[in-house]
């Protein structure tokens, strides 16, 4: 770090020239991936973008096939933006984008999840305005199976509640009748508030 005092230099009798202080900071994380500051699959981070051309970039490492959901807020907004201030992109491995959210995302509770992320590190990149930000990483962990051989079990006469926590999502269940034999039964699936199956977030019975 370095600091330039206010210094003046004057040419008599033409004009008057003057330099104001100046300090340079220091960047709060790398702006390269092979810079990039290491993450658990659930976090929390703070940062901000000092200047038009700075990037923070952080990486993940996934051991086993996972989902996982990014946001990207800037602290002490309470009202929608007219538009995205920063956004948070996730790479792979090959720097290949797979997504993207911003702060308006997440001021609308629509921040994304991203299924099916196999073994390998990724990477997050985190650009915008200079602004701070609260950079988030959340592991979603799947409440049922979303195939017959992951098909959670149920009985009859129960109730099963679960959550669709992406578009594209299903969940399984598994009916075996008491005594063995094949019986006939109704199902009923119902929503919880104004979401229903199928849809991204919605809670069902």
């Amino acid at each position: 770090m370095f600091k330039v005092e206010s210094f003046i230099f004057r040419v008599v009798g033409i004009l008057s020239l003057a330099i104001s202080s100046f300090a340079q900071g220091t960047d709060d994380f790398g702006n390269t991936p092979s810079t990039a500051t290491a993450l658990p699959l659930t976090a929390v981070v703070s940062g901000r973008i000092e200047s038009p051309a700075d990037i923070d970039y952080f990486r993940i490492s996934v051991s086993t096939t996972t989902k996982i959901r990014v946001a990207i807020r800037i602290p002490g907004t309470t009202t929608l933006p007219s538009s995205p201030s920063i956004s948070a992109t996730l790479l792979d491995n090959d720097l290949g984008e797979i997504g993207a959210t911003s702060d308006i995302a997440a001021f609308n509770y629509k921040c994304p999840i991203y299924p099916f992320l196999s073994l390998g590190t990724y990477y997050i990149k985190v650009a915008g305005a200079q602004v701070s930000y609260q950079l988030s990483i959340e592991q979603i962990a799947d409440d049922h199976g979303d195939t017959v051989a992951t098909a959670t079990p149920v009985s009859l006469n129960t109730v099963a509640r679960g959550k669709i926590d992406y578009a594209g999502e299903s969940d399984a269940f598994g009916i075996q009748p008491a005594d063995g034999d094949i019986d006939v039964f109704r199902v009923f699936v119902t929503s919880q508030g104004e979401l229903y199956p199928g849809v991204a977030g919605a809670n069902y019975d």
